[in-house]
């Protein structure tokens, strides 16, 4: 027999969320396949995934990422950011609050119509030459949540061929990695653009790809903490980042994260 699911659709930076309230009301539903059903464009709701919110034993809230692919993904920081302020204004946490993901423990801050989320330290730091083509491609492998590869190979060009060569090559098997195509506009200002996988294309933006971007950039003495990331949707993302004893101290990441639309979905 069919129901109506309630949802709610959010945009962080152009990142596009469906948010499944599984707090105050139990659905019950497989979570993979209905992220496969509602995610895609032109034939569905349409999203670069599906986020759940659930009750937690020693925090606020659990988030559960499903990329539109219906893999689940450990985190997400756009998602990260819009799930804050889904659960700020469905009034299960205060302005400021802590949730769980498969990545770890996550702690966030609604400012006005921002959100400014504190991410995990990076992990698997590693460089990387590939060859692709006639071209040697150079960048830097790290885990911000999720796994991204860095590189200053820019191109206004069409990045998807190349991001899904790197996304499925055995450097980075078997989870793979997400890529990201950084510019350096000055001192403090990146512009970047991503392939993402689990979404197997190029999205408007990319939480945890502007952090480890950032990162790098700041580590290579390319750019100066904050951080001001122009995404391929034009809306900007701002990263801080403190160090101490060349250690990451502390690492913000703080943007939009907007309502854009309620509905109901028949599952």
């Amino acid at each position: 027999m069919e129901r109506a699911l309630k949802f709610k659709k959010y945009s962080g930076a152009g990142n596009d969320f469906i948010m499944i309230n599984n707090y105050t009301d139990k659905h019950g539903l497989d979570y993979n396949k209905l992220a496969k059903k509602m995610c895609p464009r032109g034939l569905s709701v349409g999203a670069d995934g599906l986020i759940v919110i659930e009750p937690a034993n020693n925090h606020d809230f659990k988030m559960r990422y499903f990329n539109s692919d219906g893999s689940e993904a450990e985190m997400c920081g756009n998602g990260g950011r819009c799930v804050s302020m889904f659960a700020y204004r469905e009034k299960i946490v205060g302005k400021q609050m802590t949730f769980e993901t498969i990545a770890g423990i996550y702690s966030s801050e609604i400012i006005n119509d921002n959100v400014r989320l504190k991410m995990l330290p990076p992990q698997k730091w590693t460089k990387y030459i590939i060859k692709y083509k006639s071209d040697n491609i150079a960048g830097t492998f790290l885990n911000t949540g999720v796994p991204h590869f860095v590189t200053f190979y820019c191109s206004d060009e069409d990045i998807v061929p190349l991001g899904k060569f790197i996304r499925f090559h055995k450097y980075f098997s078997p989870e793979g990695t997400n890529v990201d195509f950084v510019k350096i506009i000055d001192n403090h200002k990146l512009k970047i653009r991503t392939y993402e996988r689990g979404v197997e294309n190029e999205t408007l933006a990319c939480g945890t790809g502007s952090v480890a971007s950032a990162v790098v950039a700041i580590v290579n003495g390319s750019v100066h903490s904050p951080v001001d990331i122009v995404t391929k949707s034009g809306i900007i993302l701002t990263v801080e980042v403190e160090f101490s004893n060349d250690k990451i101290r502390s690492l913000y990441l703080t943007g939009d994260a907007r309502e854009v639309y309620c509905g109901k979905f028949k599952v």
